[in-house]
């Protein structure tokens, strides 16, 4: 197989023959498309080579530390379909599309609604069958709520009419989608445990509030990060931060985003980031004792998982406070070579209350 150019996505897209809906050990394959099929190549391959967005090459690199296939399979391949559903609807935000495009892009998003909430079976084309079957062997195999699913699609909706967040009550309602159901589902994926029968794997319930607080938590590092690409995205920019936060500090939309074209961010603007933060941090510091906790019973290897994703977040939250908020600008606030040394530091630790140190 010979690889394409890396596309906007980010992804490697090879032309292969294999069909849709490909799960295979070792390598990410997700194919919804016929014969065009995402792959990730986690032992040798040139996908890793690419210029990946940041929080792929971050789980990639966490899913290789499974000793479990099925483990590493299921979390690859969960996380490539929200992947692909995410960044089809990011492209009605970031894109001036025609009228018939969006048609498209929202009834392919409405395909993989019906494979991940079920009902409305008529919406599945033959050609995804195989992906709707794999997909609901591993949401059964290891319990995955279908209330997660039904939050994330209503997330990916919101983006799709373009709805802004608000309140914070909105920016919450909408991050249950966004962010908290597919950490909830990683930490079910990392922390589940298989029955005696060996017929599912089972899992706490609290691991249901931990994922919310940590899902918050990150989601609001995420967007602080990104916030200048965010912001000078498409015709009118991500507003991804509530409008109450901005009226706090004196800011509007129009005017950030004047900013970000100028990569210049004033000083109340900063203090908004900041202060975007401080909120994150009121739900991370909950979500991250309960990871503590959580992470001191399962088998190290398992624990290195989660200790790592909280780790890159953590240092992620650090640079930005760092910069005094400051996130506009031409550097990269995690380049990637600093973050695979700062993940490979983090995997050298030989003990759980030692990876706990880096967060």
């Amino acid at each position: 197989m010979q690889a394409e150019t890396c596309k906007r996505n980010s992804y490697c897209v090879y032309n292969t023959r294999q069909g849709a809906g490909t799960l295979s050990s070792g390598v990410l394959k997700l194919g919804v498309d016929g014969d065009m099929v995402r792959e990730l190549n986690m032992e040798d391959g040139p996908a890793l080579d690419c210029e990946m967005k940041r929080d792929a090459a971050n789980l990639v690199v966490a899913s290789r530390l499974f000793r479990n296939p099925e483990r590493s399979e299921a979390f690859t391949g969960l996380y490539s379909f929200m992947r692909e559903v995410d960044d089809r609807v990011d492209r009605i935000l970031e894109e001036d599309l025609s009228g018939v495009e969006i048609r498209r892009i929202e009834k392919r998003v409405r395909e993989y609604e019906a494979i991940a909430c079920g009902g409305f079976a008529e919406r599945i084309p033959a050609r995804l069958y195989p992906l709707r079957d794999r997909f609901r062997r591993i949401n059964d195999r290891f319990g995955i709520p279908g209330l997660l699913w039904r939050n994330f699609f209503n997330a990916m909706w919101v983006d799709f009419r373009r709805g802004l967040p608000v309140t914070r009550d909105d920016f919450l309602r909408y991050a249950e989608g966004a962010s908290v159901a597919a950490t909830t589902i990683y930490l079910i994926l990392i922390g589940s445990t298989l029955d005696a029968e060996r017929i599912a794997y089972r899992w706490h319930d609290d691991y249901r509030s931990t994922g919310r607080n940590l899902g918050i938590w990150a989601y609001t590092i995420h967007i602080a990060r990104d916030f200048q690409a965010d912001m000078r995205a498409g015709k009118h920019g991500r507003r991804l931060i509530p409008r109450s936060f901005l009226d706090d500090h004196g800011l509007t939309h129009a005017e950030i985003r004047r900013q970000a074209m100028h990569r210049k961010l004033s000083i109340p603007g900063r203090d908004m980031v900041l202060s975007f933060l401080d909120w994150g941090d009121e739900y991370g510091k909950p979500g991250k004792n309960h990871a503590v906790e959580i992470g001191s019973k399962l088998p190290f290897h398992r624990a290195r998982i989660l200790g790592l994703i909280v780790a890159i977040y953590s240092e992620i939250s650090r640079r930005v406070r760092r910069l005094d908020g400051n996130v506009f600008g031409s550097r990269d606030i995690f380049p990637r070579l600093r973050r695979g040394r700062f993940a490979s530091r983090v995997l050298g630790a030989e003990t759980w209350d030692e990876m706990v140190s880096y967060w």
